[in-house]
């Protein structure tokens, strides 16, 4: 099953600070929800444990992260996982543009393509599902962003 989500969010600092940010797989990882056993293996690339729960489909998923950014302004993060007879492989770009000196909007885009027993999932549950994490984790990276 493939699927396509966008969006935007501000970030309250700079852009040249958000960009340092967002590139940064310490602080990407630090924003995940409902991981485990994050490993920062250098600048650029993570990876965790993610616990997911979709209907009666219940475990954990293994995903790698990494994150390739292009200056000055757009970032790429490929995330590749498997899990509880599934697998799952996204592809999310962000482009970050200067509202102030103090603030920095992100535009985003993600393709997911998911197989297994997440693929079987209705199209409707798992975009909800999807869109309820992002807003997790643009929280998250709304109140870590310095």
């Amino acid at each position: 099953m493939k699927m396509s989500l966008s969006g935007a969010f501000e970030l309250k600092i700079p852009l040249d600070k958000a960009f340092k940010f967002l590139t940064d797989s310490n602080n990407v990882s630090r924003c995940i929800p409902d991981s485990d056993n994050t490993k920062v293996v250098n600048k650029t690339v993570f990876s965790t444990s993610l616990n997911m729960g979709i209907g009666l489909i219940k475990g954990s998923f293994v995903v790698r992260c990494e994150i390739k950014p292009h200056l000055p302004n757009l970032i790429f993060l490929l995330i590749e996982g498997s899990g509880v007879g599934s697998k799952l492989k996204v592809g999310l770009s962000l482009e970050l543009t200067k509202k102030s000196q103090t603030l920095t909007s992100v535009s985003w885009e993600a393709d997911a393509e998911m197989s297994g027993l997440i693929g079987g999932v209705g199209e409707n549950l798992l975009k909800n599902i999807g869109e309820s994490k992002i807003e997790e984790i643009v929280k998250r990276l709304k109140e870590n962003a310095k």
